[in-house]
């Protein structure tokens, strides 16, 4: 994603990343016209397991339209979790010191 964002872009999406509420948050917000069908609820993160396919089966009684849509569904859901599976690259990760002593010292 280097190759998209300028230097601004990435300090942006590193601070977004390292604020896990506010990650899961977004992570609602996009994934909810794909699989909103009670899967998503306020304070717990959304499962990728967990879907509107089963609603989408009651929206037509032709099979093969059924599985187009079903298939765009999925192909949807891959690309979001693959995006933000690239996100993570951004993540900070803080290293804790060990021990008692002051390493300056």
């Amino acid at each position: 994603m280097d190759e998209i964002l300028n230097d601004t872009e990435k300090e942006k999406v590193r601070a977004f990343c390292a604020d896990e509420v506010m990650k899961e948050a977004v992570k609602k917000v996009i994934l909810f016209e794909l699989y909103s069908n009670g899967t998503l609820s306020p304070g717990s993160p959304p499962n990728l397991q967990r879907n509107s396919f089963v609603g989408l089966v009651m929206t037509s009684d032709d099979a093969l339209k059924i599985g187009q849509r079903a298939m765009a569904m999925a192909e949807g859901l891959n690309f979001l979790a693959s995006g933000f599976k690239k996100l993570e690259s951004y993540s900070v990760t803080i290293k804790k010191v060990v021990g008692d002593k002051n390493p300056a010292r």
